[in-house]
C-alpha cells in the first residue's frame, strides 16, 4: 500500500513539475472528483515551485482553487446523476469503496450544506463530501460558495507549507514522511468518530 501511495505522489508531483499551473488544476480536480491523488503533495509542490521562481504564489493558489472548484461541482453532478446506488456500482473502477461514501454522507447528514465548508479541511472527507451534496440534490448555489470558501484555507495553507520550506528539500521530504502520519491519525479519528456514533444507541422519545 505505502509503494502506491508513494507512486501516486511521484505522479502528482511530477505532473506539476512538468505541466505547471494547468498540471496543478488537472491534479486538484482530479482529487476533488473522487481520484485518490492527495492534495498535501500537489498543493506544496507549486508552493515550491513558486519559491524558486519558477511560479508565483498566486497563480499557484489560483490554480489549485480552480481546479478543485470544478472537481468538486463535477463530483456533485456524477453524484445527482448517478445517485448512491450508481456511485456503488461504477465507483469501482476508480478504486471508489462504499466506507468513503458512507464517512462523507454522515458528515452531510449530520451537519448539512455546511459539511461541505468544513469538510473541505478533513483529509478523506473532504474529497468525498461533495457526492452526498448532489446525491441529496442540495441547493447548487449554497454549495459553490461553501466549496470555494471551504477549499481556500486549505490550499493556501498547503501552498504556504511548500513555499516557507522551499529551500530545504531534505525538510520538505521528511517533513511530507510525518505528514503520512498526521493524515492517517485524522483518517483514524474520523472512522472511530463514525463507529462510535453508529454504536451509541439512538435516544427514544418519551
Amino acid at each position: 500500500m505505502s509503494s502506491v501511495i508513494a507512486a501516486v505522489k511521484d505522479f502528482a508531483v511530477h505532473t506539476v513539475q512538468t505541466l505547471g499551473y494547468p498540471g496543478i488544476s488537472l491534479m486538484m480536480g482530479l482529487n476533488a472528483m473522487c481520484i485518490p491523488i492527495p492534495s498535501e503533495a500537489i498543493m506544496p509542490t507549486g508552493g515550491i515551485l513558486a519559491e524558486q521562481g519558477r511560479m508565483s504564489f498566486v497563480g499557484v493558489v489560483a490554480s489549485g482553487l480552480v481546479g478543485s472548484t470544478v472537481g468538486h461541482w463535477s463530483a456533485y453532478w456524477i453524484g445527482s446523476k448517478l445517485g448512491k446506488d450508481g456511485l456503488l456500482k461504477y465507483g469501482k473502477y476508480i478504486f471508489f469503496r462504499e466506507s468513503e461514501l458512507t464517512h462523507a454522507e454522515v458528515w452531510f447528514q449530520k451537519y448539512g450544506l455546511a459539511a461541505t465548508f468544513f469538510g473541505r479541511m478533513v483529509p478523506v472527507i473532504q474529497t468525498f463530501i461533495s457526492l452526498p451534496a448532489g446525491i441529496y440534490k442540495a441547493d447548487f448555489k449554497r454549495f459553490a460558495v461553501y466549496t470555494f470558501c471551504g477549499s481556500l484555507p486549505w490550499i493556501v495553507l498547503w501552498s504556504y507549507i511548500g513555499y516557507a520550506l522551499g529551500k530545504h528539500k531534505v525538510t520538505i521530504e521528511k517533513y511530507m514522511h510525518y505528514a503520512d502520519y498526521v493524515v492517517l491519525a485524522l483518517i483514524l479519528i474520523v472512522i472511530a468518530r463514525v463507529v462510535i456514533s453508529r454504536l451509541r444507541p439512538a435516544k427514544t422519545v418519551d
